[in-house]
């Protein structure tokens, strides 16, 4: 049978974020997003040797799989700093290379009274880190004043987020490049923001 080690190198190359620098209309040439992506998997699968048919089969239950809000986690300190950003008077806000539903999944998550609105590449049409996709997001947030990316990934959080004019704390990662600012964990995020803006 097939492993998760098997698929998971054919996967990575499948998403959408692993493009960034190619807009949603010429990456998927007309497809809806879980098309492609269904039609994606179906071609890893039949690499891995699957015929065509159980290929197609099992690529149109990802989706379903993908969505299951019981499959996803929370670090333990994901709430209380969402919660301290929130009484400091912050708005946050989701900006994601994400499935179009991410914000039905925030929902069912029971997180969406912590954010004041949620962006998603799969319904942007672009990546991070283009600048595009944080131009959108700014634009549809009213352009605020001193807005502050937090994410975990170099390349496609901070670069992007700088890209775009933004401050950018890294989180979670080890910090190889050095970013003046980085915290290994969300707790002291807020505070650190305050004191940037």
């Amino acid at each position: 049978g097939l492993r998760y080690e098997d698929i998971s190198p054919l996967l990575g190359e499948i998403y959408p974020w692993a493009h960034p620098a190619v807009p949603h209309s010429l990456l998927m040439k007309g497809m809806g997003w879980w098309e492609y992506m269904n039609e994606g998997i179906a071609r890893a699968l039949r690499r891995l040797g699957l015929e065509a048919s159980r290929s197609r089969e099992i690529a149109s239950h990802f989706r379903g799989e993908y969505l299951r809000p019981e499959a996803w986690r929370l670090y333990d300190d994901t709430v209380p700093a969402l919660e301290e950003a929130k009484d400091r008077g912050f708005r946050n806000m989701i900006l994601s290379n994400h499935v179009p539903e991410l914000g039905d999944l925030v929902e069912a998550m029971r997180l969406s009274g912590l954010f004041e609105a949620v962006f998603t590449s799969g319904t942007i049409g672009h990546e991070k880190p283009s600048k595009e996709i944080f131009l959108h997001a700014l634009s549809a947030a009213g352009t605020p004043a001193g807005a502050v990316m937090v994410g975990d990934n170099y390349r496609s959080d901070i670069i992007g987020a700088m890209k775009a004019g933004l401050h950018a704390v890294l989180v979670r990662t080890p910090n190889t490049f050095n970013h003046p600012l980085h915290s290994p964990s969300l707790g002291p995020v807020p505070a650190m923001i305050n004191d940037m803006i």
